[in-house]
């Protein structure tokens, strides 16, 4: 099959979406048409320039509305209009420094001359006020419990959380819960509930995907299907944040599980902050592009 592939960086071609603050523009596109099957596609970089980003800690991957080219092609690739979960896609604003915002879009058509792009981008600006950050004190002791907090229940937010033992432990039940289910012919659910209770119960189902997975420092069983947790962060008894060394997921929004892991031991004195998104610390920032193709 003949083969015609081009790919050419346009740097610094600057389209912006709004005059005014924040302004979204077109950073850098590469164009990989090519009639065959491997290596082909279009991306498009953008940036975001203004005083928004001054006290933001965070940005979010765009999420694509639209992107169509001039012959009517819709480019649009289905995970890329997908919000998912904050908690790991929020990508960190450090300063004189602003995360890379790539677009990955479908081969366009050798004659396609031009590409329409709209969306949006979130920019996380804590206020560090009490109704956006929720604090677990004492938090080993709520280890293999759900978190029955007024800010995140009133939200709808389900959280539980286990220590790697208590994970364990967990997993251990799960499985003898499992094996009982089989024995009797009888549903898992209902097993989980007479002998461990509703609570229990309620964990299983929200654990089911992660049983087979592996064990970490601190796994989060979460519920939150309107994406309000933007940021889950360990403290010390000084305030002084423990970095994650690696991170699991899996799930969605309805049942998610989320794995942090520190390498080393756990801090008894410390807590949890459980950073949420209002109308006041997230900006959504849409965008109306025209992305010119060489």
């Amino acid at each position: 099959m003949k083969k015609a592939t081009l790919i050419i960086a346009l740097l610094s071609f600057s389209v912006y979406a709004y005059s005014s603050d924040p302004r979204v523009s077109i950073k850098e596109v590469t164009d990989s048409r090519t009639t065959g099957k491997f290596f082909k596609g279009l991306s498009v970089d953008l940036e975001i320039k203004g005083k928004t980003l001054d006290n933001a800690i965070g940005i979010m991957p765009p999420i694509l509305e639209r992107a169509v080219s001039d012959l009517g092609e819709n480019l649009l690739k289905e995970e890329s209009s997908s919000n998912g979960s904050p908690i790991f896609k929020l990508k960190h604003i450090e300063k004189n420094y602003t995360p890379k915002l790539q677009l990955k879009l479908k081969n366009p058509a050798r004659n396609a001359s031009e590409v329409n792009i709209k969306g949006e981008i979130e920019v996380y600006s804590p206020q560090n006020t009490e109704n956006e950050k929720v604090l677990i004190k004492d938090y080993l002791d709520h280890s293999g419990k759900r978190v029955e907090l007024k800010e995140l229940t009133d939200r709808g937010i389900k959280l539980t959380f286990f220590t790697k033992d208590d994970f364990i432990k967990f997993k251990k039940k799960a499985a003898e819960t499992r094996a009982k289910a089989r024995r009797e012919r009888r549903d898992e659910k209902e097993i989980a509930m007479e002998t461990m209770g509703e609570a229990f119960a309620e964990m299983f189902n929200e654990a089911f995907s992660f049983f087979g997975g592996g064990t970490s420092d601190l796994t989060f069983l979460i519920t939150d299907t309107q994406n309000q947790i933007y940021k889950i962060e360990l403290y010390n008894g000084n305030n002084e944040i423990i970095k994650t060394e690696g991170t699991s997921y899996s799930g969605n929004q309805d049942n998610a599980t989320y794995g942090f892991d520190y390498r080393k031991m756990l801090p008894r004195e410390g807590y949890l902050a459980i950073y949420l998104a209002t109308e006041e610390n997230v900006q959504r920032i849409p965008f109306d592009l025209s992305v010119v193709l060489p």
